[in-house]
């Protein structure tokens, strides 16, 4: 009796450098042989497919480029690749990189700062091709001395985002960080002098649920009065808290606040300012400082950009109109390469490259209303101002 058995041999082959065959040997029909094209990550060496690039781990080359001696638009440094899984860059100075030349999908590395000076991701800057910038929703990363990031490539984004959490340590010798978020609901709580916000004025209860928190916990609302030249808001109250450039070299400073505007903009008759940054005064215009400004009679009524060193000031308007009875997220950052960018709601508005606060010239920080003109009360809601600053060094 012949005894016949059925073998069947399973095999690999590679058809190409990205792509392998895949067959049996006692099929039948189509789809004896396969080929299939290799993903992300994959690479095929012979007979061996392998893992390439990604994780941030042990899986991918580490490189060390030349240190960084400038700021950096589409940052490229030789052998860069997918096949990077840990970039560890140093600088002379506190530079940022406005974008990191683009890989591939799902290409993860992290960034190691090996050096002295803070090194920043500046979040969506249009100074890169769009490819190459990071998306980190509304904020820059800093790596500070000794610390890494993780980014990853999204493909469909195309943009560099963040791979794992990020928190800027605020322990760190570089950094000061600073965030008030109003939580009263009623006048009794915040007191006569309401002196939970400093050297300011008059504040109105029925906080929590009404049209202007909308739910929200944490809001005030903060009342001109009646009185013609009143201010209202949140200020620091002290003019010379903080510096922009310390006589050895300029840092990070960002400031951010959220408010809900008056019901009625302003006019001829009913007239005020609305001022949130950096600044020195809550009576008058700014004299050091970089802030966004809005009146009725500037710039059609549309947000302007002001940076000012010592009174002396540039003015730049932008397209964005001023709404009344409008959340405004707002945020003006001051880099240290002496340039100040301002965004409403996430958007940049324009950039001042000059009249930026020069060495040892000093302000604080607010956002606030200042009547000019009217004995109608005019009201804001505020949930939140604060800043992170990032010093030059130590």
């Amino acid at each position: 009796m012949t005894i016949y058995r059925r073998f069947q041999f399973n095999f690999i082959r590679q058809a190409s450098a990205a792509s392998v065959l895949l067959g049996r040997g006692a099929g039948s029909g189509s789809g004896d042989f396969q080929e299939i094209t290799l993903g992300t990550g994959l690479s095929m060496s012979g007979t061996t497919l392998s893992a390439t690039g990604g994780g941030g781990g042990s899986d991918g080359t580490v490189l060390s480029p030349s240190q960084i001696t400038a700021w950096q638009n589409n940052y490229n440094p030789s052998s860069w690749a997918n096949t990077v899984g840990v970039l560890r860059i140093n600088s002379n100075q506190f530079h940022f990189l406005s974008g990191l030349t683009a890989t591939s999908d799902g290409h993860t590395v992290r960034i190691f700062n090996t050096g002295s000076f803070p090194i920043g991701l500046y979040n969506q800057n249009t100074d890169s091709t769009a490819a190459n910038r990071f998306a980190f929703d509304d904020h820059d990363v800093i790596i500070l001395p000794g610390n890494s990031v993780e980014l990853f490539y999204d493909g469909t984004a195309a943009r560099w985002s963040l791979a794992a959490g990020y928190s800027l340590n605020d322990k760190s010798p570089f950094v000061s960080s600073y965030w008030h978020e109003a939580f009263s609901t009623n006048q009794g709580e915040l007191g006569s002098t309401a002196n939970m916000w400093p050297n300011t004025g008059t504040y109105l209860s029925d906080l929590v649920g009404t049209n202007f928190s909308g739910g929200r916990a944490g809001v005030i609302r903060a009342s001109t009065g009646t009185g013609s030249t009143n201010t209202a808001g949140f200020y620091l109250g002290s003019n010379d808290t903080i510096e922009f450039n310390d006589g050895t070299g300029s840092g990070y400073q960002e400031f951010k606040a959220v408010m809900f505007s008056p019901a009625d903009l302003a006019d001829a008759t009913q007239d005020y300012f609305i001022h949130a940054g950096w600044l020195d005064t809550t009576t008058a215009t700014p004299a050091d400082g970089a802030w966004l400004r809005y009146n009725y009679n500037e710039n059609s009524g549309q947000w302007q950009t002001v940076t000012g060193n010592a009174a002396t000031r540039t003015t730049n308007n932008s397209a964005v109109a001023f709404a009344a009875s409008t959340w405004y997220t707002l945020r003006v950052v001051m880099y240290p390469n002496n340039t100040a960018e301002f965004y409403v709601n996430g958007v940049s508005v324009g950039r001042n490259t000059t009249d930026l606060p020069g060495a040892n010239r000093d302000y604080s920080f607010g956002c606030y209303i200042r009547k000019t003109a009217g004995t109608t009360a005019r009201i804001i809601a505020i949930d939140g101002v604060g800043f992170t600053i990032v010093k030059y060094t130590k």
